[in-house]
C-alpha cells in the first residue's frame, strides 16, 4: 500500500518541475537570458587565450620594442656617462635583439 505522504511527495515534485518548465520557457524569450547562458563558454575561452598570452610573456623576458612591438627589448649594458660620470651618473644602453633598435638613459 502507498502512503499517503508519499502521493503528496509526487505530486509536489511534478508541480515543482511543471514550475521549472514554465519558467525555463518563459527565460528563453528573453534576449538577455539567452546571452547569459554563453558566458561560460566566453570565460572559459578568454581564461585558454590568457593562459596563452601569459605563455607568450614570460617566454620572453625582455620588454616591448618601442620600434617593433617585439617583447625582446632589454638592458645590454651600463657604463659610466661620458659627461657626468664624476658625480656618479650612469648610461643604461637598451637594444632589441629582433630589429637591433637600440636607446639609452641616464641613471
Amino acid at each position: 500500500m502507498v502512503k499517503p505522504s508519499s502521493i503528496k511527495i509526487v505530486l509536489l515534485m511534478r508541480s515543482f518541475m511543471g514550475i521549472l518548465s514554465e519558467l525555463d520557457n518563459l527565460l528563453e524569450k528573453i534576449p538577455l537570458w539567452k546571452k547569459l547562458k554563453s558566458v561560460p563558454s566566453e570565460v572559459e575561452d578568454l581564461k585558454r587565450r590568457v593562459i596563452e598570452l601569459e605563455k607568450i610573456i614570460n617566454s620572453k623576458p625582455g620588454d616591448k620594442c618601442p620600434k617593433c612591438g617585439d617583447m625582446t627589448y632589454r638592458l645590454d649594458r651600463t657604463e659610466p656617462d661620458p659627461t657626468f660620470s664624476d658625480v656618479g651618473v650612469n648610461r643604461n644602453f637598451y637594444k632589441c635583439s629582433s630589429c637591433g633598435y637600440a636607446t639609452f638613459n641616464q641613471q
